[in-house]
């Protein structure tokens, strides 16, 4: 018997899936899409085949592949990640490179390091 094939979400969870692990609220999401809030939640609970000029936009909005976004393809989402942690790390992106390394530093010297066992 051949192995079972992994099964693939709906595209409204796989949507939800995906937007919260990137931190992203249906609002946010929507304003990065060029949509309204009201289609990302209607795309959320209803709509099972999106035409595919909408996958195309929520893919590019996201950072995934419309294959991604779509279920063919794996994507590795954590749950329970802090949202907010999240929404700074977005910011982290616009500074400058310096500026990123500077925070970088900073994280570096708050976190303790874990010592190697001897």
């Amino acid at each position: 018997m051949p192995p079972r094939a992994k099964k693939r979400l709906p595209f409204a969870e796989r949507l939800m899936q995906i937007r919260k692990s990137r931190g992203l609220s249906q609002y946010e999401l929507a304003d990065l899409a060029g949509m309204s809030q009201r289609m990302v939640a209607h795309y959320e609970t209803v709509v099972t085949n999106p035409a595919s000029n909408t996958v195309l936009q929520l893919a590019k909005a996201l950072k995934v592949s419309v294959d991604d976004l779509m279920g063919h393809n794996p994507v590795k989402v954590k749950d329970g990640l802090n949202r907010k942690l999240l929404k700074k790390a977005r910011l982290l992106e616009e500074l400058t490179p310096s500026d990123q390394e500077t925070v970088m530093r900073m994280i570096n010297t708050l976190h303790p390091r874990r010592k190697k066992p001897t």
